[in-house]
């Protein structure tokens, strides 16, 4: 019973660190991921200071 376990959970391991080894792109994104200090408020659709809001 013991060695069944121990085989189970050496093959979930072995899977886990083999797939993020071997198949990083879910953990690491392929695209560069943008700086929201960069955007501005007309992209995020804020309303300038400016306009009186009703």
């Amino acid at each position: 019973m013991r060695s069944t376990e121990g085989l189970m959970m050496f093959g979930m391991w072995f899977w886990i660190f083999y797939k993020c080894i071997t198949d990083y792109g879910h953990l690491m994104p392929h695209f560069k991921i943008p700086d929201p200090n960069q955007w501005t408020d007309e992209e995020l659709g804020i309303p300038p200071d400016d306009v009186e809001m009703e």
